[in-house]
């Protein structure tokens, strides 16, 4: 994976949404104190190789809001998630307009010992109902919705997560995707964004 785009908001010196685009080779040019530190640091706070401090928060802004949001392109081609089941983020909904994955990290920086108060990935999702909502499901409900839905499941093993969702999507006749807010804490959003971690962490040290 290779991140080629990071938004801040709240962050320092930027109270409203600042965004970079990077390429194989970006340079950030500009006078002393104008920002270009603050960058590099919220990437390190991204990636876990940094922690916020009180003063991070922007003083123009909303402290306990503070957003750092990374984008990345060269995705893997397949994950494995539950059970050892192959599948990728495109047929699990979890890309964007652009065909990125979008993670959003949120951090209450109002705090003494500032938090991490949200993860979060933004996609182009599914909003027709009934299929808007498979991410957060666990086994025994998505085998509950698939029967709602009349789903047949035959020929689809039950005991993974991945396979059933994908069942239920491709029997919608339209699945009307918009951009979406998914919790990366919800049941299928947090075994991607841990089957893809590792991919993460490669795209931090490609950056440095």
């Amino acid at each position: 994976m290779k991140l080629v785009r990071l938004t801040v908001q709240n962050f320092r010196c930027y109270s409203d949404p600042f965004e970079i685009e990077f390429d194989e080779l970006t340079a950030l040019i500009g006078q002393n104190d104008v920002g270009k530190s603050a960058l590099m640091d919220a990437l390190a706070v991204f990636f876990g190789e940094a922690k916020l401090d009180r003063d991070d928060g922007s003083k123009n802004g909303d402290p306990k809001n503070i957003q750092i949001t990374c984008e990345f392109d060269d995705l893997p081609q397949e994950i494995i998630l539950d059970a050892d089941y192959p599948t990728n983020l495109e047929n699990e909904h979890m890309l964007n307009q652009r065909g990125n994955l979008e993670i959003r990290k949120t951090y209450n920086g109002d705090l003494v010992t500032p938090k991490e108060s949200a993860i979060e990935v933004l996609a182009m999702h599914p909003s027709a109902e009934h299929y808007n909502d498979l991410l957060s499901l666990k086994r025994t409900e998505l085998k509950a919705r698939a029967e709602e839905l009349g789903v047949d499941l035959t020929d689809v093993p039950t005991n993974k997560n991945a396979p059933m969702r994908e069942a239920i999507w491709n029997h919608a006749d339209d699945l009307l995707p918009q951009i979406a807010i998914i919790p990366i804490e919800s049941e299928g959003g947090k075994q991607v964004y841990s089957a893809i971690f590792e991919f993460i962490e490669a795209a931090f040290n490609h950056v440095t």
